[in-house]
């Protein structure tokens, strides 16, 4: 006869032995708790970093699960637990970039003028889409949000990710009409949109090679355009 071994099996506080039979059922599993495929030492910040890295320059179309497992590091189950389906990662990637560049959107706001402060946020565009080791351009020339992978909830977000950058920018374009830095005749939402289509205008050269120089000529060619300021008596 064949020799069987014995194994002591623990389950809810009992214990079995039986001769060969291995018992599964009610068992808990011994990886129960544990993130399955995520390394030792997994941060969710780095990982997130990542992701940003690669939706920055690769779009989110143009960005496969494949190359977001690669690139952080996880597995696809992984990135499904932490960080939702790819539309939400995707948001919060684009969170976490904003967190950044955004400052640099909110500081250029609060010049003293709305001049300079138009001038500071597109020579600041400039040096963020000129730096190589900050991947992000395509967070400025995505395109709405579209195939299965962007769900309506993600399409409406991202729009109101844009929409609040134009809000924002016109906001403080109204006040520069009310205190008579433009003049009465001037349109806060006009100018807005016009300065925002400069800055996704650098991002798309910044990614089909401009120099920085290039660029900053692009910005003072776009200030020019500036309405006269109202001269009060």
């Amino acid at each position: 006869m064949p020799d069987f071994h014995t194994e002591r099996l623990e389950y809810r506080g009992l214990a079995f032995a039986g001769q060969g039979v291995k018992l599964l059922i009610g068992m808990k599993s011994k990886a129960k708790g544990r993130n399955r495929g995520r390394p030792q030492g997994f941060s969710t910040e780095q990982a997130l970093d990542a992701a940003v890295r690669v939706f920055g320059e690769k779009g989110f179309e143009g960005t496969s699960l494949s190359d977001l497992e690669k690139a952080m590091g996880v597995t696809r189950p992984s990135i499904y637990s932490t960080f939702g389906n790819k539309g939400e990662l995707y948001c919060k990637a684009l969170d976490r970039h904003d967190r950044v560049s955004g400052d640099h959107f909110t500081e250029s706001l609060a010049a003293g003028t709305a001049r300079e402060a138009v001038e500071r946020l597109l020579r600041a565009a400039v040096a963020l889409f000129t730096d190589r080791a900050n991947p992000c351009l395509s967070f400025f020339t995505q395109r709405p949000l579209s195939g299965q992978d962007a769900s309506e909830e993600t399409r409406r977000y991202f729009a109101e990710k844009r929409a609040g950058m134009e809000l924002a920018l016109r906001s403080r374009l109204e006040r520069a009409i009310e205190v008579g830095e433009l003049p009465g005749s001037a349109s806060a939402e006009d100018l807005a949109r016009y300065y925002l289509v400069v800055i996704q205008g650098l991002a798309l050269q910044a990614q089909h090679g401009a120099t920085g120089g290039e660029l900053l000529g692009v910005v003072d060619a776009a200030l020019q355009s500036w309405p006269a300021e109202t001269r009060r008596a």
